[in-house]
């Protein structure tokens, strides 16, 4: 495992591709922002919203899909009032979704939009989450399926030409120089940089799972979107990204973060809606050897608020483990216990980082200098 000498992402992260001169391309993209012409891309997103504006079913201007989040609001706070479009706020419902999350997500309801809250047949929901865990080790792959799929097929199904998504994740984490730059949000997008393994929905199909159950996960072909003259964007392409300035809007809307620390990672804002994103993260110590503490240190790097060296002392005091309360939720709603779903990330553990050392798993050689050992990212 190589790791970025300026951030701390290593080359197992999916995306992220180490330079001869020792810099991934996460950091690379970052450091051309300011090269990027951004009066133009505002100039071109402006000219955009006018092709749009006024021209949607309903009376609506455009779609965002939102989960209650600080960068959500801050879509919502930017084409809402900045701009002065008319948006439908679409929202995949998780059925894991916490307490918090909801306050939230009641706060942007409250910035006065309509808004549409989607729950899927959770049936369905706890098949498919116990076939992406056995099958993917993954605990998000339902939860981004469901968001994709019901902001796009809502923005079909009433004629709003226009999808606003927040930020380019293979611009923020690593990704194709095509993709990084591409200002659309497409379907090979989806499957490549939105946590779905690169597999299709509908090859979920079988077991005791029917074609019919998976129609409402799967999405929209491009020839689908563009025969509705549905156009869905980043909003990260438009505007330089930073979620530490979207938390400060948010917070004038009243969004909440967590009172007793983060609950993965750096940030007490993120992650909050929901008890599986938390596990989506966790899975990455099996498949990549990081915690989200790498993810967040990296941004924070690149954004000159952290050193190098901050950010291993961070990682050596990471909060990236699995937090009872919420593998207890993801348990009792599939029908596991504990033992069964340590017992499955372990199934997926990278073999060329993680060794067997008796009952243990121990990977050696870590950024910190020290070895992480498994039975220790739980709580």
């Amino acid at each position: 495992m190589k790791y970025c000498k300026t951030c701390v992402q290593p080359d197992t992260r999916p995306g992220i591709v180490i330079g001869e001169d020792g810099v991934c391309n996460a950091c690379t993209n970052h450091k051309d922002r300011p090269n990027v012409n951004w009066g133009q891309r505002k100039l071109q997103f402006e000219e955009m919203l006018e092709r749009f504006r006024g021209k949607g079913g309903d009376g609506f201007d455009c779609v965002i899909p939102v989960s209650g989040g600080k960068d959500s609001i801050y879509q919502v706070h930017k084409m809402k009032y900045e701009y002065g479009m008319n948006p439908l706020c679409v929202t995949y419902r998780t059925p894991l979704r916490t307490a918090l999350g909801q306050k939230n997500l009641d706060a942007l309801i409250a910035m006065n939009v309509m808004h549409i809250d989607i729950s899927f047949p959770v049936s369905v929901e706890k098949k498919l989450l116990e076939k992406t865990l056995i099958e993917e080790g993954s605990a998000g792959i339902p939860t981004h399926m469901g968001m994709f799929a019901a902001a796009l097929k809502t923005a079909m199904r009433h004629s709003i030409g226009l999808v606003i998504w927040g930020e380019n994740s293979a611009q923020e984490y690593g990704g194709d120089m095509d993709d990084v730059l591409n200002p659309a949000m497409t379907r090979h997008w989806c499957l490549k940089y939105g946590c779905m393994r690169e597999r299709e929905p509908m090859s979920y199909v079988g077991g005791n799972i029917s074609a019919e159950e998976m129609k409402p996960f799967d999405l929209p072909a491009d020839s689908e979107l563009e025969e509705a003259k549905v156009r869905a964007v980043f909003l990260g392409h438009y505007f330089a990204w930073d979620s530490s300035e979207n938390l400060e809007i948010a917070k004038r809307y009243g969004f909440t973060s967590r009172t007793n620390g983060s609950v993965m990672g750096l940030y007490d804002y993120a992650d909050l809606d929901c008890h599986l994103i938390p596990l989506h993260h966790f899975t990455k110590w099996y498949k990549f050897g990081i915690g989200r503490t790498f993810d967040n240190a990296s941004v924070e790097i690149r954004n000159g608020r952290m050193s190098r060296e901050e950010a291993i002392e961070k990682i050596r005091n990471h909060r990236d483990i699995a937090w009872k309360e919420n593998v207890e939720a993801l348990c009792d709603f599939i029908g596991w216990n504990t033992e069964k779903f340590r017992s499955c990330m372990r199934s997926f553990a990278n073999k060329s980082l993680w060794k067997q050392s008796g009952d243990e798993l121990v990977m050696e050689n870590f950024i910190t200098g020290s070895k992480v050992v498994d039975s220790n990212l739980y709580e």
